[in-house]
């Protein structure tokens, strides 16, 4: 089941093949279901309820298998219990139940306040709340960590965007910019983000300056 994620992985994100990736994750989830009715043990619940995300069905079941994945951990686990809020929290959040995923986030920033994708959920679910305040100071938790995370920068802006708040996701854009000012990409999303505003001046000048960096 390991080696077959993993070559889901590589055929999504390398090859660009969708069919097969999700091919190889339908394979893995038999592996896993087999293997938990000979054992069941945390890691096989944890690993088929990411299986279950993944393909984007049977996200009660994979519900299921956090919780009891929640029974077998120990007190001291922190990260076993951070990991497992954590997709509990993206179950909610493709459910719409946004409140609750909003108390999942919270557990995690409060388990492991140290990682830059604990703060990026914050904020990402903060926007679906229209809470922009306590998403942008999320958001800016995570800067502080990866400042060279032009993505950050990025699905901040499209949090303001969506809001109808484009000018300040603008800024947030050029705030960036200021940080990894040789960045073509931040470049070129001021590009969309200007032509959106109606200010097709300044995106040219962005596109000029993302043409000059190039874009990796």
């Amino acid at each position: 089941a390991a080696g077959q994620q993993s070559l889901s992985r590589y055929f999504s994100e390398k090859k660009g093949d969708e069919e097969r990736s999700d091919h190889l994750l339908e394979l893995a989830e038999e592996a896993l279901c087999e293997s938990l009715t000979l054992e069941d043990r945390f890691e096989t619940r944890i690993s088929l309820a990411e299986v279950l995300i993944s393909r984007d069905i049977n996200l009660d079941e994979a519900e299921d298998h956090l919780l009891q994945a929640k029974t077998m951990i120990a007190s001291t686990a922190i990260g076993d219990e951070a990991h497992i809020e954590m997709h509990l929290g993206e179950i909610a959040m493709k459910q719409d139940r946004d409140e609750e995923a909003l108390r999942h986030y919270l557990r995690v920033a409060e388990l492991t306040p140290d990682y830059v994708d604990t703060w990026a959920d914050l904020g990402i679910i903060y926007g679906k709340l229209n809470n922009l305040e306590e998403a942008d100071a999320s958001y800016r938790r995570a800067f502080a960590m990866q400042p060279d995370n032009i993505d950050l920068y990025f699905d901040l802006n499209l949090i303001y965007s969506e809001h109808g708040r484009g000018n300040e996701g603008i800024e947030i854009l050029e705030e960036g910019l200021r940080a990894n000012p040789t960045s073509g990409m931040l470049n070129l999303y001021l590009v969309t983000a200007y032509i959106e505003k109606g200010d097709y001046r300044q995106a040219e000048i962005s596109l000029e300056k993302a043409e000059r960096l190039g874009v990796d």
